[in-house]
């Protein structure tokens, strides 16, 4: 007798935390997702980042600029700050986001939570990533930026505690604690997938976050020059892929395309976002 697979499995120990999140909360074939891909010409946001950088205090990246596009997208759609609580909907009271950012020393991927982030400014934001991104370098960072339980417990206990952890997070409306701050205040993950090595990006579907506190992803992919039409002529400029991921249970395919089309709009001229509101730099937390 032939088994297909290698026995025994692969040790608990050995699977990436996020891993035994999906393993633990996502049963076959449940996928209430819709993907929208689109691409946009990145002239104007090089154009803007070169301009921007010139008299900036701190390095603003494009990861940076893209964060400040979601959040002010966001604003202007806000069917896209929103959850599913059992089998209800409900509103975010404020435009949080999750950022994910490979730590290398650990081979994990760290979730990092940017508060309010519509209403922060392009530096404020950009300063809070570099934060973030100096201790992951220095192997600090930990799971959404502070220590949870998970990172103290064993990798088989994990396991069993992650299914029960998720349907009382999915079931029930609980109330923002020390322990769980950051968990299930976001509705939008956010990927920039330009890092080094990667492959070109032509299709990327993001899966769904076995939380329904994010239901909503956007991801963009690397830059590269390519063919496009522009007035009759085709014309080689810097494009970049971007998808953004929706949750059916809260918006239809009009709304998706719609919120598509306004951080395309943004991306390809981030310029227009200056006219935004925007709040003093708030104090960091240490």
């Amino acid at each position: 007798m032939e088994w297909p697979v290698l026995s025994p499995p692969i040790s608990d120990a050995e699977t990436p935390i996020w891993q035994l999140y999906y393993l633990g909360a996502c049963p076959t074939p449940s996928d209430p997702t819709m993907l929208w891909g689109t691409e946009v010409d990145m002239s104007g946001f090089e154009d803007y980042l070169q301009i921007v950088n010139s008299d900036s205090p701190v390095l603003i990246s494009p990861a940076h600029l893209l964060l400040r596009s979601v959040a002010l997208a966001m604003r202007r759609h806000p069917e896209f700050n929103r959850r599913v609580i059992g089998r209800r909907i409900y509103q975010y009271k404020e435009i949080h986001l999750l950022l994910s950012l490979f730590n290398t020393r650990a081979r994990e991927v760290e979730l990092l939570l940017l508060e309010e982030a519509d209403r922060r400014s392009l530096i404020d934001l950009s300063r809070e990533l570099w934060r973030y991104t100096q201790q992951a370098a220095r192997g600090e960072l930990v799971h959404f930026g502070k220590r949870t339980i998970y990172d103290l417990l064993p990798r088989a206990v994990v396991r069993r505690l992650i299914p029960f952890h998720l349907w009382l997070f999915n079931k029930f409306n609980w109330p923002i604690t020390r322990i769980w701050r950051r968990e299930h205040r976001s509705a939008m993950l956010v990927n920039y997938l330009a890092f080094k090595g990667a492959a070109p990006l032509r299709m990327y579907k993001p899966s769904r976050f076995p939380n329904d506190a994010t239901p909503f992803n956007v991801t963009l992919g690397a830059t590269e020059l390519r063919p496009i039409v522009v007035d009759g002529a085709v014309v080689v400029r810097p494009v970049a892929p971007l998808f953004v991921r929706g949750d059916h249970r809260l918006v239809d395919a009009h709304e998706l395309g719609l919120f598509a089309n306004t951080l395309r709009s943004f991306l390809a001229d981030p310029a227009q976002m200056d006219s935004e509101t925007e709040v003093s730099p708030r104090p960091l937390a240490a």
